[in-house]
């Protein structure tokens, strides 16, 4: 692996780290209140959106690479 292979996947992997992090600490803050089912629809709504995103990201990605590869 080169090394910007590596400092590329340095940050790919501590951006979703952050994300991680963030949102267990907002699920934390959400849960140890009385908001009932409010937090499950806020969790069920974020898990989707980062899926949805991500999603297209990684077939940006692979269509990208492979522009790169061929030209």
């Amino acid at each position: 692996m080169q090394i910007s292979e590596v400092v590329a996947v340095g940050v790919f992997c501590s951006y979703f780290s952050v994300i991680a992090g963030l949102f267990l600490l907002i699920a934390q803050s959400l849960s140890s209140q009385n908001w009932g089912g409010r937090v499950y629809v806020f969790i069920s709504l974020a898990v989707a959106s980062f899926v949805h995103t991500w999603f297209y990201m990684f077939k940006f990605m692979a269509a990208s690479r492979f522009s790169i590869r061929s030209g």
